[in-house]
């Protein structure tokens, strides 16, 4: 996943960097941490990379319908 270790001489790392380590510390596998990364980027695009804390339980029924 090199996508993730993109923040290497940034301050501070992106969500998904961030999202990447936590789950690689807790022993996700490669795999599971991919398609996670890949739902989320999905979801984040989806509604036009506004703040998570901005979404609702709208967002999400019309991102997965």
């Amino acid at each position: 996943m090199q996508e993730a270790i993109k923040h290497i001489g940034q301050s501070k790392p992106s969500f998904l960097t961030t999202l990447y380590y936590k789950m690689r510390t807790s022993s996700y596998s490669d795999k599971t941490i991919t398609a996670y990364l890949n739902w989320i980027k999905e979801y984040i695009l989806f509604n036009d990379k506004n703040h998570l804390a901005e979404f609702s339980k709208e967002n999400i029924g019309s991102f997965l319908t």
